[in-house]
């Protein structure tokens, strides 16, 4: 396919990768409203209001992150429940703050 008839989202490619290891599927794949975002295995993706279109796709399991792992990123994942639809669950993640970063400012506030 022509890349001029891509859509404009995915004529930007973002290498935040290891440069020794040049296949996209040893990384994690982000497909974000400025682009395609490629990140080191070892490294956690921004996680932001997404649309399902936008959750990160673990390369080297060749799928999507599940809710429970992103839950885990924002230190949330002792929750029992999450909307069912990824959808929802994403953007909910995606504009919560980290549940560990809250409770060190709470302390440090608190003193």
């Amino acid at each position: 396919k022509v890349v001029e008839t891509f859509p404009t989202s995915w004529t930007k490619f973002e290498w935040q990768g290891n440069r020794e290891q040049p296949n996209i599927w040893k990384h994690i794949i982000q497909f974000r409203a400025s682009g395609i975002r490629i990140i080191k295995p070892d490294c956690a993706p921004s996680l932001i209001a997404m649309s399902t279109t936008q959750t990160p796709i673990l390369g080297q399991e060749r799928r999507y992150m599940s809710i429970k792992e992103a839950a885990a990123l924002q230190s949330l994942d002792g929750l029992s429940f999450f909307p069912t639809n990824n959808g929802r669950a994403f953007k909910a993640l995606g504009n919560a703050v980290n549940a560990l970063i809250v409770k060190e400012i709470a302390k440090e506030l608190i003193h």
